[in-house]
């Protein structure tokens, strides 16, 4: 299966501040600053090359999100774990993503690590469709 891998971030049960402490702090997620959307207790942000973080300070899983302009999506989110995300976009350039953690960013400071996930973008129905069959989600609205 072909499928393209974006960097990202998520960080559970974190004050925004902590967040915004350690993403000054890494180098790596410092580059993710182009577009901060929260939304429902969620910081979402992506860069102009669509490299996506996710920066949970509290999960609302179903609930609807909706990014920028620049983005064009909505995103509705599947499930929070400590360990995963899985959520879904309709329009944009990203059909389906599914976050996965992959390694940790480390950071300097009294903030913690904070962990990365791997982003798969599935960019046509039939990955899509065995998304929405593997990991049993309902299709977008």
């Amino acid at each position: 299966m072909n499928r393209r891998h974006f960097a990202g971030a998520i960080a559970a049960a974190a004050p925004l501040s902590w967040l915004r402490h350690a993403l000054a702090q890494d180098t790596d997620a410092a580059r993710l600053a182009a577009l901060n959307v929260r939304l429902e207790g969620t910081l979402i942000r992506h860069t102009p090359s669509s490299s996506i973080a996710i920066l949970a300070s509290d999960g609302n899983p179903g609930a609807p999100y909706r990014v920028g302009a620049e983005f064009a999506s909505h995103w509705r989110v599947h499930r929070i774990d400590p360990d995963e995300v899985i959520l879904s976009a309709r329009g944009g350039s990203l059909t389906r993503l599914l976050m996965r953690q992959a390694h940790a960013l480390s950071t300097d400071g009294p903030a913690p690590r904070l962990p990365s996930v791997r982003v798969d973008a599935l960019p046509n129905p039939k990955m899509i469709q065995a998304a929405e069959d593997e990991f049993n989600l309902p299709a977008n609205d």
